[in-house]
C-alpha cells in the first residue's frame, strides 16, 4: 500500500469510529446494513482494511453523509457535520396493521415527509427509511396506536433479522407489524403481537410455506404523542 492510500485508510477508520460513536450505532447494525460480517466492520474501524467504494457508499447511506465525511482529513474534527438539517423520507399515509397499507412495490410513488436530522438520530438521512403510522392495539405494549413508525427497508431478508425484532410484513394479503421469532426446532416463523389484549394471537408460517411471505423491513424507531 502506498503512502497516500495508507493515509486514506487511517482517516477512514478514524472517521468511521467517530460516526459510530456520535450516532450511537453499533458495528453489528452497520454490518447488517451493508451486508458484511461484524469482523469486517471491526477491521475497518481498526484500520486493518479499507472497503471497496461500493461499500463506502453503503456506509455513507447508513449515516446519511457524503464520501468526504469518511475519507477526507479535513472533516476529521470533533464533530462530522451533515450539510443539511432536514431530510425528506418516503411516507405512506395509510396505517400498518389492519390491511390498510397500500401495496409497496417498485412502481409505488411515495409521498414525502420532512423530518429534522436531530429527531432521526442515527437513522438520519437514510434513503431506505419508510415512515407510516401503526393502526390498532396489537403492539400497544411497545408501540401505541397511531404512532409514527420508521421502517428500514434495507432489512428485508430473514438473514438480517434476529429474534425479537419488530418487522412489517405480509403473507400474500394484509400488512402487519409484529415481533418475529425464528423457530428452527419446529421449522416455522412466529410473528407475535406485543399487546395487553389477549385476543391478538401469533401468526405462524411454516418454512415450507413462505412463497407469499414478504418482509418489508425492520421497525427501527417510533414516535408517539403522550396524553
Amino acid at each position: 500500500m502506498n503512502k497516500s492510500n495508507n493515509n486514506i485508510q487511517k482517516t477512514f477508520s478514524k472517521n468511521l469510529k467517530k460516526l459510530l460513536d456520535e450516532r450511537q450505532a453499533t458495528q453489528l447494525e452497520l454490518a447488517q446494513y451493508i451486508g458484511v460480517s461484524n469482523t469486517t466492520i471491526n477491521n475497518y474501524v481498526k484500520g486493518y482494511n479499507m472497503p471497496r467504494m461500493d461499500k463506502v457508499d453503503k456506509i455513507c447511506e447508513f449515516f446519511g453523509v457524503s464520501r468526504s465525511a469518511l475519507i477526507s482529513e479535513a472533516v476529521d474534527k470533533n464533530k462530522i457535520n451533515i450539510i443539511q438539517s432536514t431530510f425528506d423520507y418516503d411516507y405512506i399515509e395509510s396505517s400498518v396493521a389492519a390491511g390498510s397499507l397500500e401495496r409497496i412495490d417498485a412502481c409505488y410513488e411515495f409521498d414525502k415527509i420532512t423530518l429534522p436530522d436531530r429527531l432521526m438520530g442515527r437513522y438520519a438521512r437514510r434513503k431506505s427509511i419508510l415512515a407510516t403510522r401503526i393502526n390498532g392495539q396489537s403492539m400497544n405494549r411497545l408501540i401505541p396506536d397511531e404512532s409514527f413508525i420508521f421502517i428500514d427497508r434495507n432489512f428485508n431478508t430473514l438473514h438480517q433479522i434476529k429474534d425479537g425484532d419488530v418487522v412489517v410484513f405480509h403473507d400474500g394479503g394484509e400488512y402487519s407489524c409484529k415481533r418475529i421469532f425464528i423457530d428452527n426446532h419446529n421449522n416455522r416463523f412466529i410473528f407475535r403481537p406485543d399487546s395487553d389484549d389477549v385476543a391478538f394471537t401469533d401468526i405462524i408460517i411454516d418454512f415450507e410455506n413462505t412463497e407469499n411471505l414478504k418482509l418489508i423491513g425492520k421497525v427501527v424507531m417510533y414516535l408517539t404523542e403522550l396524553d
